[in-house]
């Protein structure tokens, strides 16, 4: 793997006048040098302008400042000012970048209609801009690498759309004063991802808030915040400190504490949002949050609970908590509008609100005693009793139907028993119940095992151990064993369909089974891996949710694979890689998946002989890269992925011989970099990474 230069590095070697920009055609404008002068007229800059303080100041209205692709280079010392645009009316300044100055861009006390377009002020000692007016429009801008904010704003109508804020030390962008319009915007690697400060408001609407330092949202103030993504903070995804606040059908994930947290509050709505894989609760209310509305959000995978409330003032109204490490909702005394449901948690599923029981017992014809022989279908009509040395039921014959009814297997954990002993019997099916506290939960070393609708909770050891061909586990739960969750331990094309596997001791899924199909799985809070698929045929995993696991989500060791398939799946808050492999194999495809904030890379590839085709993936917030491939493989292709906000590179190409087409890198620290022999299949693009947009062979826009 390269070494990449320390962005105090970088800043010394532009420093130098090395920096490159894209030169635009030279047009009619001022000639010579523009340092240190005032403009009462429209110009377009020529060549790159070195100054040695000041850079432009504007001296009258309806000015406008075409850098024509060209850079406007400071001296790299405070109080110099890049372009002053003073407290005139209706300046533009577009096409290019202002560099290393004190401030990059200022106004005055009032600059009216003021317009940004395709600047990059990067560089500052202290911010990108500093601009106070009472209307802007910013489009396509970037603010990168500057010591203080990226963008400080005080505008009565403020209007930012397509723009980047990444690697600026204090926060992306800083909202003082008045109203503002975010449009997908881009905040990534800063100490903050936006600030919107008391006496502002701000209405955010498809943007991204990835890899911050600290907060990715910080609301100080009123706003309303819909769309947007925000993954992989060091603090919460999005913390509201005051009143009026809106949040809906945003994606909360992978932050490091909590996905959502109203502190101090009044009247914020919360609704629609999907909160997964926080690393603390997914939405958390204080005892100091006032009338609180939390409607149909879905919480999944998250480290601590669910939605921890601890104001009663705060209502409830058909949220879904699922799968995280302690309780679904912990309300305490909050009010309950109805509707709310929890599955798969760690802990209880609801306090203080109503939520639906995963299991209610129903009368049947058997009542279970310990160390019970099952010849024949039965159907329970009461829980075990604890069974103390002893397994549970054992059967005895195939095709047979274990039908728990909503009932219970209960035992004590002891060594060599478990709950249900299946032995080598064919075509047994369980389903509708628990089985809790053995040492393992099912075994089997038979033929065409179906579990549906079966919860694994507690056991020892794993939650299943199951070896033999055609097993199909659906609609079941395995949580809180001490080792795997679910262990298919051989066997030829296995089948897990909607199925949980939340906090268990080991991998939440351990499959060496022969042609596996994985669907709509949720692995979260795992000590290790959230799914291990060491699969020797064509594995595929599909529609699932892995986050929050101590170790990979998803854990592609060095098998031999025939073609295998990992797609459609979210792919976050892990405390390691999202997705680590393949090793040996011929061909893997990585389709679709959203793979962000995890603590390591993204999606990290080889060494192996595998051929791989990555295509469509999102791959945000991560805390190393968001694609890495190391040699040696036979072929690849990475065509149409977004790397966005990744906390190294984008994309890293180690391994020669990959086609690389229409994919984007923006805001990471590097963007994309490949070695020689890959082949540029065009239509990549790369904007404000704080280093290095693209290297290698890969031409980028």
């Amino acid at each position: 793997m390269r070494v990449r230069p320390s962005l105090m590095t970088v800043r010394i070697v532009l420093a130098a006048g090395l920096l490159c920009s894209a030169a635009s055609p030279v047009h009619a404008g001022v000639i010579g040098v523009v340092c240190g002068t005032t403009v009462t007229k429209s110009i377009v800059l020529q060549a790159d302008e070195t100054c040695s303080h000041d850079g432009i100041t504007i001296g009258a209205d309806t000015v406008t400042i075409d850098l024509g692709g060209h850079t406007l280079h400071g001296p790299g010392a405070a109080g110099t000012i890049g372009i002053d645009v003073g407290t005139h009316s209706g300046v533009t300044i577009k096409n290019g970048t202002v560099f290393l100055f004190g401030t990059a861009i200022t106004t005055g006390a009032s600059a009216p209609h003021l317009k940004l377009s395709d600047v990059t002020a990067s560089a500052s000692v202290a911010e990108g801009a500093n601009l106070v007016t009472t209307d802007v429009a910013i489009d396509r801008c970037a603010f990168v690498a500057n010591g203080g904010e990226g963008l400080r704003l005080a505008a009565q109508s403020g209007k930012v759309s397509n723009s980047i804020a990444a690697g600026n030390a204090a926060t992306g962008y800083l909202i003082v004063a008045g109203a503002a319009t975010m449009t997908k915007v881009t905040s990534a690697d800063n100490g903050r991802g936006i600030d919107v400060a008391n006496g502002a408001t701000v209405r955010i609407q498809g943007s991204r808030f990835l890899h911050n330092q600290s907060w990715g949202v910080l609301l100080e103030s009123g706003g309303t915040i819909s769309g947007s993504t925000m993954i992989g903070n060091a603090a919460d995804g999005v913390m509201v400190r005051n009143f009026d606040a809106t949040l809906t059908g945003n994606l909360i994930a992978g932050n490091v504490q909590n996905g959502i947290n109203l502190n101090g509050s009044a009247n914020t709505t919360v609704t629609k949002n999907r909160v997964v894989g926080n690393h603390a609760d997914g939405i958390h209310v204080d005892a100091g949050a006032t009338d609180a509305v939390l409607e149909s959000n879905t919480v999944v995978g998250n480290g601590g609970e669910g939605l921890s409330i601890a104001s009663a003032s705060t209502t409830l109204t058909k949220n879904v908590a699922n799968a995280n490490t302690n309780s679904g909702v912990n309300a305490g005394a909050a009010i309950d509008g109805g509707g709310n449901t929890a599955h798969a948690n760690g802990d209880a599923a609801c306090s203080a609100v109503v939520c639906p029981p995963a299991f209610v017992g129903k009368p049947g014809t058997t009542t279970p005693v310990c160390n019970q022989p099952v010849t024949t279908s039965i159907k329970l009509n009461d829980d075990s009793p604890v069974c103390t040395g002893s397994s549970g039921l054992i059967v005895g014959a195939d095709h047979v139907t274990i039908d728990l009814n909503g009932h219970m297997l209960r035992g004590d954990g002891s060594v060599g028993h478990a709950g249900i002993v299946v032995g080598s019997h064919v075509k047994v099916t369980i389903q509708n119940g628990m089985v809790q506290n053995f040492n393992t939960g099912v075994s089997s070393v038979g033929n065409g095992l179906k579990l549906v609708n079966v919860e694994l909770r507690g056991n020892a050891q794993d939650g299943a151990d199951l070896l033999g061909d055609g097993i199909a586990v659906s609609k079941s739960t395995f949580v809180l064993n001490g080792g795997a969750g679910l262990h298919l331990a051989g066997g030829a094309a296995p089948k897990v369909s909607a199925s949980f596997f939340v906090a268990n001791g080991a991998d939440g899924l351990h499959d060496f089974g022969t042609g596996g199909t994985l669907s709509s799985l949720t692995a979260a809070g795992n000590v290790a891996h959230g799914v291990f698929l060491a699969d020797p045929a064509a594995g595929h995993l599909s529609g699932s949710t892995l986050a929050d696991n101590g170790g990979a989500g998803l854990d592609l060791p060095g098998v031999d694979m025939a073609t295998s398939t990992i797609a459609k799946s979210t792919i976050v808050g892990n405390q390691a890689e999202g997705v680590l492999g393949p090793g040996a194999g011929s061909t893997f495809v990585f389709d679709a998946n959203l793979i962000g904030g995890n603590l390591l890379d993204g999606l990290k590839l080889g060494p192996s002989s595998a051929g791989l085709v990555v295509t469509k993936n999102s791959l945000f917030g991560n805390g190393k890269n968001g694609l890495i491939i190391s040699p040696v493989i036979d072929s690849g292709l990475v065509k149409s992925n977004m790397a966005v906000g990744n906390g190294q590179g984008g994309i890293e190409l180690d391994v020669a011989g990959v086609t690389f087409t229409k994919n984007i890198a923006d805001a990471n620290v590097d963007g994309i970099f490949a070695v020689d022999g890959d082949i540029n299949g065009g239509g990549n693009e790369a904007r404000g990474n704080t280093e290095n947009q693209c290297s290698g062979n890969i031409v980028c826009n």
